[in-house]
Protein backbone atom coordinates (compact mmCIF):
# COMPACT_ATOMS: atom_id res chain seq x y z
CA UNK A 1 0.00 0.00 0.00
CA UNK A 2 2.93 2.37 0.83
CA UNK A 3 4.73 1.70 -2.55
CA UNK A 4 1.45 2.75 -4.13
CA UNK A 5 1.04 5.64 -2.35
CA UNK A 6 4.41 6.87 -3.46
CA UNK A 7 4.30 5.70 -7.00
CA UNK A 8 0.82 7.99 -7.27
CA UNK A 9 2.66 10.70 -5.38
CA UNK A 10 5.39 10.65 -7.91
CA UNK A 11 3.13 10.34 -10.68
CA UNK A 12 1.30 13.22 -10.22
CA UNK A 13 4.37 15.33 -9.04
CA UNK A 14 5.94 14.67 -12.43
CA UNK A 15 2.49 15.60 -14.12
CA UNK A 16 1.88 18.63 -12.38
CA UNK A 17 5.43 19.93 -13.62
CA UNK A 18 4.66 19.11 -17.10
CA UNK A 19 0.82 20.67 -16.96
CA UNK A 20 2.08 23.83 -15.30
CA UNK A 21 3.04 26.63 -17.65
CA UNK A 22 6.62 27.46 -18.34
CA UNK A 23 8.22 30.21 -16.77
CA UNK A 24 10.63 32.60 -18.29
CA UNK A 25 14.01 32.44 -16.70
CA UNK A 26 16.91 34.22 -17.96
CA UNK A 27 20.51 32.75 -18.16
CA UNK A 28 22.93 31.91 -15.68
CA UNK A 29 24.50 34.88 -14.30
CA UNK A 30 27.77 35.83 -16.41
CA UNK A 31 31.15 36.10 -13.97
CA UNK A 32 34.24 37.64 -13.76
CA UNK A 33 37.27 38.10 -11.68
CA UNK A 34 39.14 41.45 -12.11
CA UNK A 35 42.66 42.27 -10.59
CA UNK A 36 43.81 45.75 -10.24
CA UNK A 37 45.89 48.18 -8.63
CA UNK A 38 45.30 51.65 -7.60
CA UNK A 39 47.61 54.23 -6.17
CA UNK A 40 46.26 57.32 -5.02
CA UNK A 41 48.50 59.73 -3.95
CA UNK A 42 47.28 62.18 -1.03
CA UNK A 43 44.72 59.74 0.21
CA UNK A 44 44.59 61.56 3.42
CA UNK A 45 46.08 64.87 4.60
CA UNK A 46 47.72 65.18 8.25
CA UNK A 47 49.66 67.64 10.08
CA UNK A 48 52.84 68.36 7.97
CA UNK A 49 52.24 65.41 5.33
CA UNK A 50 49.80 63.61 2.96
CA UNK A 51 49.14 60.08 3.33
CA UNK A 52 49.66 58.33 -0.03
CA UNK A 53 47.81 54.38 -0.76
CA UNK A 54 48.71 52.21 -3.12
CA UNK A 55 45.50 49.11 -3.32
CA UNK A 56 45.76 45.36 -4.46
CA UNK A 57 41.70 45.10 -5.83
CA UNK A 58 40.21 41.87 -6.67
CA UNK A 59 36.75 42.83 -8.38
CA UNK A 60 34.11 39.43 -8.42
CA UNK A 61 31.55 40.63 -10.83
CA UNK A 62 28.11 38.79 -11.57
CA UNK A 63 25.85 40.38 -14.02
CA UNK A 64 22.57 39.19 -13.90
CA UNK A 65 20.02 39.38 -17.19
CA UNK A 66 16.67 38.68 -18.30
CA UNK A 67 14.48 36.81 -20.66
CA UNK A 68 15.80 38.52 -23.36
CA UNK A 69 19.65 38.35 -22.56
CA UNK A 70 19.59 42.19 -21.08
CA UNK A 71 21.84 43.15 -18.07
CA UNK A 72 19.66 44.02 -15.23
CA UNK A 73 21.40 43.39 -12.22
CA UNK A 74 25.08 43.74 -11.46
CA UNK A 75 27.09 42.59 -7.87
CA UNK A 76 30.54 43.50 -7.24
CA UNK A 77 32.62 41.74 -4.48
CA UNK A 78 35.57 43.17 -3.74
CA UNK A 79 38.30 42.22 -1.78
CA UNK A 80 40.74 44.80 -1.20
CA UNK A 81 44.52 44.87 0.31
CA UNK A 82 46.64 48.06 0.50
CA UNK A 83 49.34 49.97 1.86
CA UNK A 84 49.62 53.48 3.43
CA UNK A 85 52.25 54.95 3.62
CA UNK A 86 53.38 58.34 5.17
CA UNK A 87 54.95 60.67 2.60
CA UNK A 88 57.92 62.58 4.01
CA UNK A 89 59.37 59.15 5.97
CA UNK A 90 58.04 55.98 4.00
CA UNK A 91 56.91 54.41 7.43
CA UNK A 92 53.81 52.65 6.44
CA UNK A 93 50.75 50.62 7.48
CA UNK A 94 49.12 47.53 5.76
CA UNK A 95 45.60 48.38 5.34
CA UNK A 96 42.84 45.52 4.24
CA UNK A 97 39.15 45.22 2.80
CA UNK A 98 35.98 43.90 2.07
CA UNK A 99 33.08 46.06 -0.26
CA UNK A 100 29.94 44.56 -1.91
CA UNK A 101 28.24 46.96 -4.47
CA UNK A 102 25.04 46.11 -6.03
CA UNK A 103 23.92 48.03 -9.14
CA UNK A 104 19.94 47.76 -10.31
CA UNK A 105 20.88 48.93 -14.10
CA UNK A 106 17.38 49.39 -14.87
CA UNK A 107 16.53 51.71 -12.15
CA UNK A 108 20.00 52.87 -12.56
CA UNK A 109 20.78 53.06 -8.68
CA UNK A 110 23.72 51.36 -6.83
CA UNK A 111 24.77 51.49 -2.99
CA UNK A 112 27.64 49.62 -1.41
CA UNK A 113 28.45 48.00 2.13
CA UNK A 114 31.25 47.15 3.87
CA UNK A 115 35.00 48.17 5.08
CA UNK A 116 36.71 50.04 2.75
CA UNK A 117 40.10 50.47 4.56
CA UNK A 118 40.61 48.61 7.85
CA UNK A 119 44.19 49.97 9.11
CA UNK A 120 45.55 47.15 11.34
CA UNK A 121 47.90 49.01 14.04
CA UNK A 122 51.32 47.98 15.50
CA UNK A 123 49.88 47.94 18.98
CA UNK A 124 46.63 45.55 18.33
CA UNK A 125 44.03 48.21 17.38
CA UNK A 126 42.62 48.70 14.50
CA UNK A 127 41.22 52.29 12.65
CA UNK A 128 37.93 51.59 10.12
CA UNK A 129 37.85 54.51 7.42
CA UNK A 130 34.57 54.53 5.06
CA UNK A 131 33.17 51.91 6.55
CA UNK A 132 29.11 50.99 6.36
CA UNK A 133 26.71 51.44 3.47
CA UNK A 134 27.28 54.42 0.69
CA UNK A 135 25.00 55.41 -1.88
CA UNK A 136 25.70 57.00 -5.39
CA UNK A 137 24.09 59.21 -8.24
CA UNK A 138 24.85 56.76 -11.08
CA UNK A 139 24.64 59.59 -13.73
CA UNK A 140 27.43 61.45 -12.00
CA UNK A 141 29.33 58.78 -9.56
CA UNK A 142 29.30 61.39 -6.89
CA UNK A 143 28.51 60.26 -2.97
CA UNK A 144 25.16 61.23 -2.02
CA UNK A 145 24.65 59.22 1.01
CA UNK A 146 27.00 57.64 3.50
CA UNK A 147 25.99 55.50 6.66
CA UNK A 148 28.62 54.24 8.86
CA UNK A 149 30.91 54.80 12.26
CA UNK A 150 33.95 56.64 10.00
CA UNK A 151 34.49 60.73 11.55
CA UNK A 152 37.81 62.78 11.49
CA UNK A 153 39.11 61.21 14.48
CA UNK A 154 39.46 58.16 12.79
CA UNK A 155 41.86 59.92 10.19
CA UNK A 156 43.48 61.58 13.16
CA UNK A 157 44.23 58.41 14.17
CA UNK A 158 45.77 57.08 10.78
CA UNK A 159 47.97 60.26 11.39
CA UNK A 160 48.74 59.28 14.65
CA UNK A 161 50.04 55.79 14.08
CA UNK A 162 51.93 56.93 10.62
CA UNK A 163 53.59 59.88 12.87
CA UNK A 164 55.11 57.24 15.44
Amino acid sequence: MRFRSLVLTAIVAATAAFALPGIASADAPTRESVRLVRDIASFASCDGFHVNATFEIVREVTTFTDATDTPVRRQVHATINGVLTHSATGYSLPSTGIRNFQFDLIARTSFSTGTNTVVRLPSGGTIHLGTGRLQFDDTTGQLVSYSGPTDDSDYQALCDALSS
